[in-house]
C-alpha cells in the first residue's frame, strides 16, 4: 500500500461516489465482510462498474483484490479504524402510493425487451423507481420549471418524475 493513501485519494479515483458513499462502503466492509461483489451491488444500488473501479482503487487494502469476496487486510483494517466510517442511509424512501407503481407497470407492459447485460442494465421494481423519484422530490429538486437530466433510465424514474411534477423539463440519455 502506498503510505500516502488517504480518503482524498480514494475520492479522486472514484468520481461517481461521494465521500459519504465511500464511508458507507467501508462501513459495510468493516462490519459485514467478507462480502461478494453482488452483495455490495445489492446493498448500495451502485452499478457493477462503479464498484469495480472502487475495488481497484482500494486493492491494497483488500485481502484478495482479484477475488469476488471483499474483505479488508490488516492495512485496510488500520485505514478503516483511522477513518471510522459511519453508516450511510442506502435505503430509499418508504411510501404508500400504489397509483404511481401501477402507472409504471402499465408502461413497462407496452415496452417489451429484456435488460441488456452488455450495458450492465437491470430493471428496478416499480416500488424502487417510485422511491428513487421521491428521494429527488424530498431533496427539493422538483420545483416547477426545474431541469433534470438522466443518464440511463431503464427503471423509468423519468416517468415518475414527470408524474410528480408535469412542469419539469426532463432529458433522458439512453443507449438502448
Amino acid at each position: 500500500m502506498s503510505p500516502m493513501l488517504s480518503m482524498l485519494d480514494i475520492q479522486y479515483k472514484n468520481p461517481a461516489l461521494r465521500k459519504a458513499h465511500i464511508n458507507g462502503i467501508f462501513y459495510f466492509l468493516k462490519n459485514f465482510a467478507p462480502l461478494r461483489s453482488s452483495q455490495l451491488i445489492s446493498l448500495t444500488g451502485f452499478p457493477k462498474e462503479t464498484l469495480r473501479v472502487f475495488k481497484l482503487s482500494i486493492r491494497d487494502l483488500l485481502d484478495t483484490p482479484e477475488g469476488d469476496n471483499l474483505a479488508l487486510n490488516s492495512l485496510g483494517e488500520a485505514f478503516v479504524a483511522k477513518e471510522n466510517p459511519q453508516p450511510y442511509k442506502w435505503s430509499l424512501l418508504e411510501y404508500e402510493n400504489a397509483n404511481l407503481e401501477a402507472k409504471i407497470l402499465e408502461v413497462r407492459k407496452t415496452c417489451s425487451g429484456d435488460p441488456k447485460r452488455q450495458f450492465d442494465l437491470f430493471f428496478a421494481s416499480a416500488k424502487t423507481s417510485v422511491s428513487k423519484a421521491l428521494v429527488v422530490q424530498a431533496k427539493g429538486l422538483l420545483e416547477d420549471k426545474a431541469k433534470i437530466a438522466l443518464l440511463g433510465d431503464d427503471d423509468v424514474v423519468s416517468l415518475v418524475l414527470a408524474l410528480l411534477n408535469p412542469a419539469l423539463e426532463i432529458t433522458v440519455f439512453e443507449i438502448d
